[in-house]
């Protein structure tokens, strides 16, 4: 894996140590969770045009 950001590092040391320690089902169902969250404001900075209002 090619770790481009402390951001990437610190979440591959934590899922390693979950890995290893913790209760796997339960952070994947977390982290689905919170991709489930954030999934349209992504969208949305990654395509605006495709939320663009044409009365601004």
């Amino acid at each position: 894996m090619d770790v481009k950001s402390p951001f990437q590092q610190k979440g591959l040391e934590i899922l390693t140590g979950i890995e290893h320690f913790g209760d796997q089902k339960l952070t994947i169902d977390i982290l689905k969770v919170l991709s489930d969250n954030f999934g349209e404001d992504y969208d949305r900075a990654v395509n605006p045009e495709k939320y663009y209002d044409e009365n601004e």
